[in-house]
């Protein structure tokens, strides 16, 4: 019976708790409150962070959620209960009265020296925070920052220092402020990690990344969007050296062109996620090799570049087994006709995204060929 119970969502536990005395010592079992997940709950109060803390759980995500009605003293009384059961601890998301990520990363940083994953972004923290958690831990796998516009080199440098053999996964994404210095001391440091974003960091350079491209030979996903000082060649140094990537993104960033795909395309033929919207210099040609070697492609986004009916066509052909989610938007040279062989040959496919692609009719009828296919765009007509 517990682990039928371990299948059941937590809020479902707490229904079946009250149905009788049995249900009730199973559902509460701390076995299965190893991981508890608060999502956007604008009503915690100090109860709920004691009950929490009650069940000590490995893995605590409290997110987007609002702390206007919780005290230091609640806050305190969670993370000294938890001091050595938490190893994961995420707070994305999170504002109001107390429940910020420079608060809680202190309370963090005094009790619980455990912590190996942390996820702080879109929360109010500074180098003081980052600097705090980075002296009083020990082994940081995880560290993700992304939308923390208040940090700057200091912190980067700080994890990068203290936790350069453990860090696995480092995301900063929209941390406006960080420079070409402090990513250039994480490829030189921190050899292990396997998940590296970087966008809407707009200082990097393309030198930034021939050095991440020299050091980082364990990359798997690397998010470069929006760094529009990145070139073909600092790409194809990180496609050629950096064989385990899996997931690529380099959305809007506007030099790159089709001599990047070629060398994706013989080079990472495990290739899974790729996103391009944005690169207004891919075009066909750029599209026809990748489809050709790296027909394992689960998710594609070739949103606003110069692809036509050829190179979606040879999606079809080759990515079908694979293809679940397609972006197509503001692909003006596409038609119908393009898209039905998608629809036809690409039975895993479920999202396929076509806003601003005025010239398009009756995109119903790929409903009709593949019903479980959801169409985003501004209207669908018969």
């Amino acid at each position: 019976m517990l682990q039928i119970f371990s299948f059941i969502s937590l809020p479902a536990l707490t229904q079946c708790a009250r149905v009788c005395k049995q249900f009730n010592r199973i559902a509460m079992d701390d076995s299965l409150w190893k991981q508890i997940i608060i999502k956007k709950n604008h009503n915690l109060t100090d109860i709920v962070l004691s009950k929490v803390a009650r069940k000590t759980p490995h893995i605590l995500k409290i997110m987007q959620c609002n702390g206007k009605r919780l005290t230091e003293d609640g806050l305190r009384h969670l993370f000294r209960t938890c001091a050595e059961s938490l190893q994961h601890l995420d707070i994305s998301g999170c504002s109001g009265g107390v429940l910020n990520g420079e608060s809680v990363l202190l309370h963090v940083s005094s009790r619980c020296k455990n912590i190996h994953s942390l996820d702080i972004s879109w929360s109010n923290i500074s180098n003081i925070g980052v600097q705090s958690i980075c002296e009083s831990t020990t082994n940081l796998v995880q560290f993700s920052l992304n939308g923390c516009q208040g940090i700057t080199d200091d912190s980067v440098i700080a994890i990068a220092d203290k936790h350069s053999k453990s860090l696995k996964i480092l995301e900063v994404f929209g941390c406006f402020n960080l420079t070409p210095g402090s990513i250039n001391k994480v490829a030189a440091k921190c050899s292990q990690i396997e998940k590296l974003n970087l966008g809407q960091c707009h200082k990097i350079t393309n030198n930034t990344l021939l050095n991440i491209a020299s050091n980082l030979k364990n990359l798997q996903s690397l998010d470069i969007r929006g760094c529009k000082q990145i070139r073909d060649n600092s790409l194809k140094e990180i496609v050629t050296n950096c064989t385990k990537l899996t997931t690529l993104v380099i959305a809007n960033c506007p030099t790159v062109t089709d001599s990047t795909l070629y060398t994706i395309s013989s080079m990472l033929p495990d290739l899974r996620t790729l996103d391009a919207c944005g690169c207004g210099k891919i075009s066909d040609r750029g599209i026809h090799a990748l489809a050709k070697k790296c027909n394992k492609l689960t998710i594609l986004d070739l949103s606003s570049t110069k692809v036509t009916n050829k190179s979606v066509t040879t999606i079809a052909y080759h990515c079908y087994e694979s293809l679940t989610s397609l972006k197509l938007s503001f692909c003006h040279s596409i038609t119908d006709s393009c898209l039905y062989t998608v629809a036809q040959k690409c039975k895993k496919l479920r999202t396929l995204h076509l806003y601003g692609c005025k010239p398009l009719r009756h995109l119903l009828k790929l409903m009709e060929i593949n019903p479980l296919l959801k169409i985003e765009k501004e209207s669908l007509r018969y």
